[in-house]
Order: structure tokens, then sequence, then C-alpha cells
């Protein structure tokens, strides 16, 4: 079975049965289940709950191997009772790290308890490093974990021949200035781990449905961020859960995502609509300098564009300025279309300090670039407007 939360209000534990294809509601054997809580997951066999905004400090955890059992007094019919207790920052998202590790993630600070929860401990992992939501991580491929904090991306990870674990900065030189300081009521933060395209996606889907969010993607392999989109005129492709599924069959592995129109989603390199909507898509390359050193203009004398075999069409827009500035912000002192192979040569002639290169693809066919040739010659010392 699968565990959730209710969208309703009191927020209640929900939890799917596979083989009754239903969902439903966890009704207590003992005692009551706490309601309202914004944060849920699996620990030491037992359930556990937090994150309520009446009681932000306080954790609560179902007796082990029975998730029905709230029942917190010991006795000879209940020898492993429910368990709850408090730490002094709010509890905004529980992580279950390795099999004896739960990580309490707050707002400005991460704590972990390790061990079981009667006899085990709880201990400061960060100061000030925290999860913005409940759904604000991830797990990597190497036994790490992801985090989105207010101020960028972290990795938690286990040192080796050691029971130390450290907290890592990821992307703060780089990250986005849309992912600082997310607020956790305005948007659903959902993060997952790709392993097939070795990346994370995050996703920020506003709390108002009927609003579009710009998502990210961070990958891995380049360190570099990523905006992503979902535009269908009004707000079904909107993320507002996500999980990764593993199969026995291909794909082994797949993102799902959930939206508001209650439809499961997935990425398909092969297909080019989402849901029979073509969606725009383009690529910048810039800037890039024309003259032989930073303080000389140049001249692109041609221009060769070769799509791949199989490719769609391709439309491309070149922009050139007296500095990268008025380069970006230029019309394009030519464009055209390149389709699949060698395309004639463009005898461009444009002159400036630097250079942008804008292709789109046309008509909603996949395409692909295998190599874009430009002729670049100095033309003197940069002048000044």
């Amino acid at each position: 079975a699968r565990y959730g939360l209710s969208s309703d209000d009191p927020l209640r534990p929900l939890f799917y049965g596979l083989s009754e294809d239903d969902l439903r509601t966890l009704v207590p054997s003992a005692g009551s289940v706490p309601t309202n809580c914004r944060a849920i997951a699996i620990y030491a066999q037992r359930l556990v709950l937090a994150g309520d905004t009446a009681a932000p400090n306080t954790w609560n955890m179902s007796a082990p191997e029975d998730f029905t059992n709230w029942d917190y007094a010991e006795g000879p019919g209940n020898p492993d009772p429910a368990v709850t207790g408090t730490i002094s920052p709010a509890i905004v998202s529980l992580i279950p790290f390795r099999d004896d590790l739960l990580i309490f993630g707050c707002a400005n600070s991460l704590l972990m308890m390790r061990g079981d929860p009667v006899t085990g401990s709880i201990d400061l992992l960060s100061p000030i490093h925290g999860v913005i939501d409940q759904a604000a991580w991830a797990y990597g491929p190497n036994e790490e974990l992801f985090l989105l904090g207010r101020d960028g991306l972290y990795f938690v990870m286990p040192e080796k021949q050691s029971d130390r674990i450290r907290v890592h900065p990821l992307s703060k030189a780089k990250v986005p200035r849309e992912l600082l300081d997310v607020h956790r009521d305005s948007a659903y933060v959902t993060m997952l781990y790709d392993l097939r395209h070795d990346g994370i996606h995050i996703f920020l889907t506003p709390t108002l449905e009927g609003s579009h969010g710009l998502h990210w993607w961070f990958d891995l392999t380049s360190q570099s961020f990523w905006p992503v989109s979902f535009f269908d005129g009004g707000s079904k492709l909107q993320p507002t859960v996500g999980m990764v599924h593993a199969s026995d069959v291909p794909p082994v592995t797949r993102v799902l995502m959930g939206g508001w129109d209650g439809y499961l989603r997935f990425y398909d390199d092969s297909v080019s609509s989402d849901d029979g909507e073509s969606f725009s898509n383009h690529v910048v390359y810039g800037p890039m300098l024309l003259g032989k050193s930073g303080a000389h203009e140049g001249m692109i004398t041609e221009l060769i564009g070769v799509p791949a075999e199989g490719s769609g069409d391709v439309d491309w827009e070149l922009k050139v300025g007296k500095t990268i500035e008025r380069a970006k912000n230029a019309t394009a002192f030519t464009s055209g279309t390149w389709r699949e192979g060698i395309n004639r040569t463009i005898r461009t002639r444009a002159r400036g300090y630097a250079w942008y290169l804008k292709l789109k693809g046309k008509g909603g066919a996949p395409w692909a670039m295998e190599r874009i040739t430009a002729g670049l010659q100095t033309t003197g010392r940069q002048q000044y407007a």
C-alpha cells in the first residue's frame, strides 16, 4: 500500500491498496489518527505524521507494523505503543534517510533521529540549512539526499568510514532568482531525481488553481539550471505531486506527475506534443564575441547549419550588437529556416561586438542539430557609441 494526505480540511492520512485499487481514509484501530499534518513518511516500520499548524513542533508515530494503532499508552495489550515528541523548530518535512535515520526538515535547520524513536536520539544536522516544503527533497543515485532550501540546492551525504553526515552546497553560486525564498504557501514544491537523464526535477506549482508555474531542471552532469514551463491554456499540466516509479519492464524508472485534473502524466522522448498540443521550444547560443579578443569587434562572414538526419525544420535568428546587452535585446539581423542535412551558406556580413544565435523548432516536429559552422573575421577595436 501507499500512503498520502487528503487535500480537504482537515488533512487526513489516506492509503491506496493495490489489490483493492481504492483510495481510502486511514481508520484507527486504537486511539486517534492525527489530522492537519502536512508531512508524512514511513520510518522504523511506523507511519510518521507532523506539520500540524496547531502543533508545528510535534511529530507523531504509529505503533510499529500497525499504522492504524495510535494508542500512546503502553500496556499488556499494547507493548509497542504509538510515540509522540517535539523538537524546537517547526517541522516542515519528514525525510527517511537510510534505514536508521529520519531527518526533520525545518525552514532554517535540519535535525535527525537516529535509530528507534523510543531508544534513539535526536541530533542537530545543520543549524542554518533547511527545507522549504514537505516534498522539496529527492534521493540521489549514490546514497545522497538532495534538498531545496531558501538559498539553493544542497545535498546530504554520509562520510565514508564514519557515521558523520554533512550538508554540502550544490548550487549557491548559480541558483536562479526564482528559486530563492520560495514560500510553501504560494507553491506546491516537488523534487524528483530522474535516473534516465541524471538530473533533478524541481516543480513549483502555484497553489492557486489556474495559475502557471515556472519549474526547473537541474542537470547534474553540467551543474546547470534549465527553466521548464507547461502551458496548456489552463492548468491541468501543472504538477501538484510527483513520484519516481520503478518497473521491471523498460523504461525501468519513470517520473510520474499528478496534476489538477486528476491524471498522471510522464515525460516521453518519443512524442512531440503535450496531450496533443504542440509546445514551443528554442535554444539560444550566446553571448559569443566576434573579435579576436574582448577589445575587438568582428564580422560573421558566413553561417552554415546542418540539422541532424531525420530532424524537423529549424528556424534560426542571428542577433548582433555593439555590446553584449545590445546584442541580446536586438531585433534579428537576419533569419531563416534550416532543413535536414547541409543547407546553403548564408553570407551575413553582420558586424558588431557580440552575437547570439536562436534556434527554434518548427511545426511541433522533434529536431536536433548535427553542427553549426560560422566564419568570423576581426574588423578592428571595439567602437563605443
